[in-house]
């Protein structure tokens, strides 16, 4: 009986170990992406907007305004850019945000700012973000915090 209780003891030894490194990997994981989170917090001065489309030549334009972004996930806008057209188009409004390892959604009714955005550079006080729609408009935004 005695070989049957140390085979169970291993067993229960072995699974304990492995439920704590899952639990550990778990708590790393969760920290590392919502790390990502709390640097966004504050205002950041878009300095480059770049809009491409298949075809065409990308519009590249600089210092379009801000992008404010508070805690619990909310934030608010204030834009002046110029579309594929050339007009002029003012973005004034309050968005949601969310930030998940290298990915930023970025929440706003009839905003073209409205997407899930790939973090490619990521530093405290600079950001480089990509997004391609389902049209295949690739757009890019650089900004540092203010």
């Amino acid at each position: 009986m005695a070989t049957a209780d140390f085979i169970v003891y291993f067993w229960l030894k072995i699974i304990m170990v492995k439920a704590m490194k899952f639990i550990f990997i778990l708590l790393i994981a969760t920290f590392v992406f919502s790390s990502c989170a709390h640097k966004m917090v504050g205002t950041w001065m878009v300095d480059k907007y770049q809009i491409s489309l298949p075809g065409r030549q990308p519009i590249v334009q600089e210092n379009i305004g801000q992008l404010k972004f508070k805690k619990k996930g909310q934030g608010e806008k204030e834009l002046l850019y110029k579309d594929f057209l050339g007009n002029n188009k003012m973005d004034k409004t309050d968005f949601g945000w969310f930030a998940t390892g290298f990915y930023i959604g970025v929440e706003s009714p009839n905003s073209e700012f409205s997407q899930t955005w790939a973090s490619y550079f990521n530093k405290k006080k600079q950001q480089k973000w990509k997004a391609t729609d389902e049209r295949g408009v690739i757009r890019v935004i650089e900004m540092h915090k203010k």
